[in-house]
């Protein structure tokens, strides 16, 4: 399997949809053994994906430190992970455990070992997203891009190739379909710098609007309790589309709202109630504070 779709499949937001649907009886209480699976696998992924930027609720995102989760999550990461049995047909498909469960041992034990040689060294934190491959696949493809259709490039070409990368601001990374995320690294140098037209700063004068007065109920809110109505019957049935539906629209009006005052915008556009089809985004928030970062 790409790791890619490893990552899409094994990730929080397929736990949360299949909690979702054992919630609302879509599905039976099975698959709730599942969602913790997929779970602890997307933490696991989290653990070694830390760096500066850190996903709100995605605590595991952060770099390693004392204070990070990191090691406690990896003791109880490696004796599950000696714990797997991958079966075919009710049996063991494997007389030894394949390459990819010992890679996780393997990569568990290292990244603890150079965590401990860098606190002697004095270091504080560990950006663990620095320890994969990402960066050098990155690179590598950023290379290949500026290659045509040569996938065997000689010393020549690939520094030619290189130049022309660096030239252009390692500019594949702003592509699609690629197989790693953005690592996040910039050069030292930015030639591109010197090709552009200084870009002038364009001021807007901020806009305030009237206060709203409550007076009279507005047209939306008669919009809204409808739209509940219509989707509370397709809920209990177990359809995912009306969890995208209702998770797509929370981030629509998020956006909207934010630096939004009026109080009857909020009512109109949001719900203090966790409704049926809302069950999803529920499942969804990865905080387990008091103050949500979704919207439904």
């Amino acid at each position: 399997m790409n790791v890619r779709l490893a990552a899409q499949v094994m990730s929080h937001t397929v736990a949360a949809s299949l909690n979702a649907l054992v919630a609302t009886g879509g599905w039976s209480s099975e698959y709730m053994a599942t969602a913790a699976f997929v779970e602890e696998v997307d933490n696991l992924f989290d653990s070694f994906n830390g760096g500066t930027s850190v996903g709100r609720g995605k605590t595991l995102r952060c770099p390693l430190s004392d204070n990070s989760p990191h090691i406690e999550l990896w003791k109880k990461a490696s004796m599950g992970i000696k714990s797997w049995i991958f079966l075919k047909d009710g049996k063991p498909a494997f007389l030894h455990p394949p390459p990819s469960q010992n890679g996780w041992l393997i990569d568990i034990t290292a990244a603890q070992h150079v965590w401990r040689t860098l606190k002697e060294a004095g270091f504080e934190y560990l950006h663990t997203q620095n320890l994969n491959q990402d960066p050098l696949e990155n690179t590598f493809g950023a290379i290949r891009l500026n290659c045509g259709s040569n996938n065997n490039p000689t010393v020549g070409q690939f520094v030619n190739a290189l130049k022309t990368s660096i030239i252009s601001g390692l500019a594949f990374r702003g592509l699609g379909e690629t197989n790693c995320e953005d690592d996040g690294a910039t050069l030292l140098d930015n030639l591109q710098s010197l090709f552009r037209a200084p870009e002038t700063a364009s001021r807007y004068p901020s806009t305030s609007h009237d206060k709203e007065t409550p007076a009279g109920m507005p047209e939306s809110f008669h919009v809204t309790q409808q739209v509940h109505m219509d989707m509370s019957p397709a809920v209990p049935a177990g359809e995912m589309e009306v969890f995208s539906v209702a998770y797509v629209s929370g981030s629509i009006a998020r956006q909207v709202l934010h630096g939004v005052s009026c109080d009857a915008c909020k009512t109109c556009l949001t719900s203090e109630v966790l409704l049926s089809a809302n069950v999803f985004i529920y499942f969804k928030e990865c905080s387990d504070t008091e103050q949500s970062h979704l919207s439904f």
